[in-house]
């Protein structure tokens, strides 16, 4: 069980990880191109604001996995993940302006959000007991 504990911990730093370093790109390259509108019609922020929110959301998760993983607040990540998966839910499934193309588009939703709903299980504080400094699976090298 503890192995169990310990993938899914790994997958959901990967996950968000993964996550956040999308949306530093795709609102990096909406900035240097100057367009006000990355339009993802399932975020719930419109216009130059959603470029404003995906890039400081993603900033923080960034910040959040590595709190994560050297131990130091864990619950940060777990928090980051619910609001991930509550955005996820929402923008995709419980918004009425947003339509689905085809049933690829369903599929892809339901994986991202079966993934966001793993990556919450894996980032609950209580899963694993130690961080992964501590286990020695992550070393810090001191100047």
């Amino acid at each position: 069980m503890r192995l169990v504990g310990h993938l899914l911990r790994l997958y959901s730093y990967v996950f968000e990880t993964v996550l956040c370093a999308a949306g530093l790109l795709l609102g990096g390259f909406a900035m240097a191109s100057s367009h006000t509108d990355v339009g993802v019609p399932w975020l719930p922020w419109t216009g130059a604001n959603q470029i404003r929110w995906i890039v400081g959301l993603s900033l923080a998760g960034l910040c959040s996995v590595a709190l994560a993983a050297f131990g130091a607040v864990r619950t940060l990540l777990f928090l980051f993940s619910a609001i991930v998966l509550g955005v996820l839910v929402r923008g995709l499934f419980v918004n009425t302006q947003y339509t689905f193309s085809g049933r690829d588009d369903v599929r892809n939703a339901i994986i991202l959000v079966a993934g966001a709903l793993l990556a919450l299980i894996g980032a609950y504080p209580g899963l694993v007991k130690r961080s992964l400094v501590k286990r020695g699976l992550v070393k810090i090298r001191r100047a």
